[in-house]
């Protein structure tokens, strides 16, 4: 290998200049930028009432949680799987000018986001953020304290787009995260936390298969009688129809993720990344459907090792992105979890060669592959997350062996 080579490599491979000071500082920078750029957009975003002049929404997709709650208590929650009428639905509450929202969710949804019904557009926003952020930042401070856990929740790629367009990462990562760090504690809990993220199915879809392979049965079990009773419960109050609107909508949805260019720059999938390429529709569902399966077979061997619960964790949330071909760059917030996991992981025995720059990575996921595959047309999402699932197999196995590896010397 040329010395040049090997310097990049070693560079890499160790990070010894990745330093916990290095990232608070950067975060820090990360924060103030972000935190301008978002008041700038809320500045050019109430220039019509809560739209700008083109009828973009302040926030973006929350007036879909909003306005599908007002119309589900008004009892028309139906209607909000009516491309015609809910889109008229949602000029009528914030001007004429508003551009056109699908409302994709099931409406198991609509249910969760009840107490937004009763305010205001920008009450409800801020009611939904503040909440969203404070649940995020609540497990991520038990690892790495207040001040770290607050900064992640503004600095991260993945949080600052979520902040100006998703708002609904908050909630994932809060679910997915903090049900996994009870399962040793409160098993029963943890199973009912995850299942509130059926509201984003898609992202849930290794949850069993890591439950079951771990023999967490309590949590299994009372993950899936949570689903059982979520969706009773949305029947209950809106209708059988409702559900068999929705999935006659999710035909419309992938047909959308199948031709819509402008998606796949931001969603780190194998299939977003394989459209972005110029493969086939077709082709890009059985290559997402190898990838899905690969990733539940690694998540599956991780659980089933004897490795901490951390890296097993890190393992399902790194796998889920492998697994889904609908996941966008603000559902990566959660990322920030496997990043801290195995970030403790390693202070514990060690950091092995490449997990300081897979940490920084799953840190920042979002912001190392935005620009290129808007500019180049290369998502380079999955690889990199492929990359991160063989670090979290490595630390798996080691702890089956019980064959300890040679760690890289720390800095800083």
């Amino acid at each position: 290998m040329r010395p040049a080579l090997r310097i990049a490599r070693d560079c890499l491979s160790s990070a010894r200049w990745l330093t916990r000071a290095r990232l608070t500082r950067w975060g820090m920078a990360w924060a103030v930028a972000s935190l301008g750029l978002l008041a700038v957009d809320v500045v050019t975003h109430v220039t019509n009432g809560v739209t700008n002049a083109a009828g973009e929404q302040l926030a973006r997709d929350f007036i879909n949680y909003w306005s599908g709650a007002k119309l589900a208590i008004s009892g028309h929650g139906l209607e909000a799987y009516d491309p015609s009428f809910f889109h008229a639905y949602q000029q009528s509450l914030v001007g004429p000018a508003s551009e056109f929202k699908l409302y994709g969710y099931p409406p198991v949804m609509m249910l969760l986001c009840w107490p937004l019904a009763g305010l205001s557009f920008t009450s409800a926003l801020t009611f939904w953020v503040v909440v969203g952020a404070m649940l995020c930042a609540w497990p991520l401070a038990r690892m790495l304290g207040w001040p770290l856990a607050l900064l992640a929740t503004i600095a991260a790629p993945a949080s600052f787009l979520n902040l100006m367009s998703g708002q609904n990462g908050y909630f994932t990562a809060a679910l997915l995260a903090g049900g996994l760090a009870l399962l040793d504690r409160r098993p029963a809990i943890a199973g009912i936390v995850l299942a509130l993220l059926c509201y984003k199915p898609q992202l849930g879809l290794l949850i069993p298969v890591a439950l079951a392979a771990g023999g967490q049965w309590r949590a299994f079990a009372a993950a899936a009688l949570t689903v059982v009773l979520l969706v009773a419960a949305s029947i209950a109050w809106l209708g059988t129809d409702i559900w068999i609107a929705f999935f006659h909508q999710m035909n419309l949805q992938d047909r959308m993720m199948e031709a819509a260019e402008s998606f796949w720059p931001r969603m780190p999938t194998v299939f977003a990344a394989l459209r972005l390429a110029g493969v086939a529709a077709p082709w890009a569902y059985a290559m997402q459907g190898l990838s899905a399966l690969l990733a539940a077979i690694a998540v599956a061997a991780i659980w089933r090792s004897g490795g901490a619960l951390g890296v097993k964790s890190a393992a399902l949330v790194v796998g889920t992105f492998l697994a889904t071909p609908y996941a966008w760059d603000y559902d990566a917030i959660v990322l920030i979890f496997a990043a801290a996991w195995l970030a403790a992981e390693a202070r514990n025995n060690g950091f092995r060669e490449w997990e300081r720059i897979t940490t920084l990575v799953l840190l920042t996921l979002p912001g190392l592959t935005l620009v290129p595959a808007k500019l180049l047309g290369f998502q380079s999402g999955p690889l990199l997350l492929w990359l991160a699932m063989a670090v979290l197999l490595r630390r798996g196995f080691e702890a089956t062996r019980a064959v300890p590896a040679r760690p890289v010397a720390l800095a800083g």
